[in-house]
């Protein structure tokens, strides 16, 4: 009689204990329901579990929002010319990408923004309609961090006539346009099909030291030299607008059938090859030495 109270007591425990572990399971299930979670600046300054903030649902804005106040202190700054002077931008296009890869906005732009030098800025290139302005609007996280850091993050509206004609990030790459209106001469471009790792070390810093027009990753191509583009990149503006200007003097511009970053590449090591030869001064294109180190920033 006993041994079978005993059994129906620990039965009773156990329910018990079971009962409580599903209630508080909900409850915090429900807490984090109505919170958006924002890693910034701790109070020490420092990234990571110290700077996790647990922000209402009620506080976020759209980017839609805050997008149109930046553009009118954009528009302030180029009307009077002043503002803040990047020695360098990291600039990227948002485009009609899928909602999937859209979702991964936020991390993209914090992980360069923290991985780029402090005096440089970074440029977010978009149409401001369609699925390129829902991939802002859905993406809490890049207002926040867009408040948070006004004077270092800039958003450019790609004009009409220039998304029509050059739909593919790869042509809008190639136009001149885009780096007419890049922020400044030193642009480190990237996408979010590759990630600047913090723990290198080799820093941005140690490639701008190299002084080059143009280096990307390590790549098969050329024997190495010049790298692959496709998924970042680091390129000198001036250099980029006088190799449009080179091709189209000869009727021979970007057509879209190969990557605008090959096609850079090409023109810059025919210019060289052409233009300056037997001269010491020429395009400053990366060696295969120069693109290993680059890749392993």
């Amino acid at each position: 009689m006993s041994t079978s109270s005993s059994c129906t007591s620990a039965k009773f425990l156990i329910g018990l204990i079971l009962f409580q572990w599903i209630c508080i399971s909900y409850l915090l299930f429900y807490q984090l329901l109505s919170y958006n979670i924002f890693i910034g600046d701790g109070e020490d300054g420092a990234h990571g579990p110290a700077a996790v903030m647990m922000l209402p649902q009620s506080e976020v804005v759209s980017v839609s929002e805050t997008q149109q106040k930046m553009q009118r202190n954009n528009a302030e700054m180029r009307s009077t010319k002043t503002g803040p002077q990047w020695n360098g931008v990291a600039a990227t296009l948002m485009l009609n990408n899928p909602k999937w890869f859209q979702r991964r906005y936020t991390m993209m732009i914090q992980n360069i923004l923290f991985n780029i030098p402090v005096d440089w800025g970074v440029q977010i290139f978009y149409t401001g309609t369609g699925q390129s302005q829902f991939g802002l609007d859905i993406s809490p996280g890049l207002t926040r961090l867009i408040e948070a850091y006004p004077n270092r993050i800039i958003l450019t509206t790609i004009p009409v006539e220039i998304a029509k004609l050059n739909k593919k990030p790869k042509q809008l790459w190639a136009t001149e346009w885009i780096w007419k209106n890049m922020a400044a001469n030193n642009v480190f471009t990237f996408t979010g099909n590759g990630a600047v790792c913090s723990n290198s070390h080799t820093t941005m810093h140690d490639i701008l030291d190299l002084r080059l027009d143009y280096i990307g990753i390590p790549s098969t191509r050329n024997k190495g030299v010049g790298g692959d583009g496709s998924t970042h990149s680091l390129r000198n503006r001036n250099a980029m607008l006088e190799a449009i200007s080179y091709q189209n003097s000869l009727g021979k511009g970007y057509d879209g059938e190969e990557r605008e970053d090959l096609f850079f590449l090409r023109t810059l090591m025919e210019m060289a090859k052409s233009i300056n030869e037997g001269e010491t001064i020429k395009y400053r294109i990366a060696t295969k030495e120069q693109t290993e180190l680059f890749g392993g920033i």
